[in-house]
């Protein structure tokens, strides 16, 4: 057996990717999309069992791709994280066959990561009380509530424009440029805000599930009531390959139900599942899953799962963790200093550390390599703008040869997945190297056109559920390309937006990585490293299907560990560099954005 297997269930659409054994070499890979309901605005739920189809269905576009599934040595899933599936009796039963028992039965829809409904509850757990209090006056008021002169001069310099010196009265260089002995210290931990933060390391918003079980237990108590077991997105269709319900460390700080303010040595390892919180969201300490580290084998494939998926049965199973773990890893982040910046369905700038840094305005997160930490500038939609752009703009009409067979700037036509899956039935595979090709033909600044991307709120930095998204400066002369261009223009300013948190915390950056579908357009690549600034490494395949094959080899021992692991299989694509003459623009360009955004916030709060 020869292959390893890494199944990432992502917000969109499921992904299967395999690579050899000994190399990380490519071996095939498959996705399948899955459907998100918006039943209300601001709503995000999916069907458990539409997560298991798409497994089935990807692995069947592997065997046809004639790869041998009984080849796999081992396997591990990761997925989105903050989605809670709730498992009881009395649920939907389509699936009874591959469950333990039937206490482990769907009871409703997964609330996921981008749901807003929430924002109640989050506004009473921000406002519980504090056993620490804090200093007078340091809550700084929302951007859109500040003067206009309060705003002017805050908007730092792009991390590659500043000198390289950290004296005493002279500008501050990049955390990455400073001496050691500079950056000693400089890191104030925040004061805090209220006792979740203290215990969690995150402060309440709608992404989370504690806020989510709590309306639940508000408007649908009869779902709570009906909950014998909580597990994850992976981690339910982990149980239905091998029958074993568990989850790991890193899945469970994704609830704010997990205590690590204890455990920062061990990545959060060491937490507990905390019975206030847990009353507070109206689950039981006994319905939680048993913790295990994300390198842990956690069964095998069962007969009746193999006869469903094509795997050998008794494969063994690797944990694996969530998603954003998982792709930080596999794309070779795995030492302190280096910058994660995520193209995929959200977008993320993420800081790897040595240590915990908890600050009110990012996630915090322990690392896939034990000991380390990553805090989490994180966007709620990236590459998913462009998805809702196709569908809404470009028509099933649109012919393959208006996108002249693939995009000039390099995306090829099967791979240019903005938001990562397959495209649904009817859907012009070369709609995204259409939109690609038209964007190509827009100028630096989209002809005037901004775009920001909040169409479902936004969390950093702004962490505001009542954003919307917007087209502005449109004008007779806009074009279609115009609109295409500002949206990814518009969506790097989003990611650089998003790093200005992780500048003000001063943590070091020492390289940058760009990952994610849209990372695969080598024009989005390029406008990235314009408005950062900075040179930035497009890893091979390093996505988090990618990162949970390596994982999926760690736990059964072949790299000794898993950084081994990583530098034995990952290779680095391309690294693409800015232009002076644009980078300059973009700079004028993102002060920009932060005012249009300064000036409509307020008209979305009054809604």
């Amino acid at each position: 057996m020869n292959l390893l297997l890494g199944i990432d269930f992502g917000t969109g659409g499921c992904k299967v990717t395999a690579i050899g054994a000994e190399d990380g070499r490519l071996a095939g890979e498959a996705s399948v999309e899955y459907p998100t309901f918006h039943d209300h605005p601001g709503w995000s739920e999916q069907e458990p069992a539409d997560w298991w189809r798409a497994l089935c269905a990807a692995l069947r576009k592997l065997s046809e791709k004639g790869l041998d599934l009984s080849q796999v040595a081992a396997l591990a899933l990761d997925g989105s994280t903050h989605n809670a599936v709730l498992l009881g009796s009395g649920g939907d039963t389509s699936l009874d066959a591959f469950l333990p028992d039937a206490t482990y039965r769907p009871v409703r829809r997964t609330i996921m990561w981008t749901d807003q409904r929430s924002t109640a509850e989050c506004e009473a757990l921000r406002n519980l009380p504090s056993p620490a209090s804090c200093r007078e006056g340091e809550r700084e008021a929302p951007p859109g509530q500040r003067p206009a002169s309060c705003r002017e001069g805050e908007r730092e310099a792009p991390p590659c424009q500043r000198p390289a010196s950290c004296r005493e009265g002279e500008r501050e260089a990049p955390p990455s440029q400073r001496p050691a002995s500079c950056r000693e210290g400089e890191r104030e931990a925040p004061h805090s805000r209220n006792p979740i933060f203290d215990r969690c390391f995150q402060m309440p918003a709608p992404t989370w599930t504690l806020p989510q079980m709590m309306w639940l237990k508000a408007h649908e108590p009869e779902a709570l009531a009906r909950t014998e077991h909580v597990l994850f997105v992976k981690d339910y269709v982990r149980l239905l390959l091998t029958g074993d319900a568990a989850t790991d460390y890193i899945e469970a700080q994704g609830t704010l139900l997990w205590d690590v303010s204890g455990s920062a040595a061990d990545s959060g390892a060491s937490g507990r599942w905390d019975p206030e919180l847990l009353a507070l969201a109206g689950l039981r300490p006994e319905a939680m899953p048993r913790i295990v580290a994300p390198t842990a084998v956690v069964g095998g494939v069962t007969a009746t799962a193999a006869a469903a998926t094509g795997l050998k049965p008794g494969t063994p199973v690797v944990c694996g963790s969530s998603d954003s773990a998982v792709e930080d890893y596999g794309a070779g982040a795995v030492e302190p200093g280096d910058l994660i910046l995520k193209l995929a369905t959200a977008g993320n700038v993420n800081s790897m550390t040595a240590e915990p840094h908890p600050h009110p305005k990012t996630l915090t997160y322990g690392h896939i390599v034990p000991g380390m930490w990553y805090s989490v500038s994180a966007t709620n939609a990236a590459a998913l703008c462009q998805r809702w752009f196709r569908d809404a703009f470009y028509s099933t009409s649109a012919s393959a040869e208006g996108a002249g067979g693939g995009d000039p700037k390099g995306i090829p036509p099967a791979t240019a997945g903005g938001a990562g899956g397959g495209e649904p039935p009817g859907r012009c595979p070369n709609l995204y190297s259409l939109i690609n090709a038209e964007a190509a033909t827009s100028p630096v600044g989209a002809g005037g056109v901004l775009f920001h991307p909040y169409l479902q709120g936004e969390r950093c930095p702004y962490w505001d559920a009542d954003l919307r998204g917007s087209f502005t400066g449109v004008s007779i002369a806009s074009t279609r390309g115009d609109f295409s261009r500002a949206l990814m223009e518009g969506v790097a300013f989003s990611l650089r937006d998003c790093y200005r948190t992780l500048e003000e915390m001063r943590l070091p950056v020492k390289r940058i990585f760009l990952i994610g579908g849209g990372a695969r357009s080598a024009l989005w690549s390029e406008i990235v490293a314009n408005v950062f600034d900075c040179a930035v490494a497009v890893p091979s395949p390093g996505d988090a299907s990618f990162g949970a094959a390596l994982l999926a080899g760690t736990g059964i021992g072949l790299f000794r560990d898993e950084k081994e692991a990583v530098s034995r299989c990952l290779r680095i694509d391309r690294t693409v560099t800015p232009d002076p003459e644009t980078a300059a623009a973009y700079a004028k360009l993102f002060a920009r954005y932060r005012a249009v955004h300064d000036a409509l916030a307020p008209v979305y709060a009054a809604r």
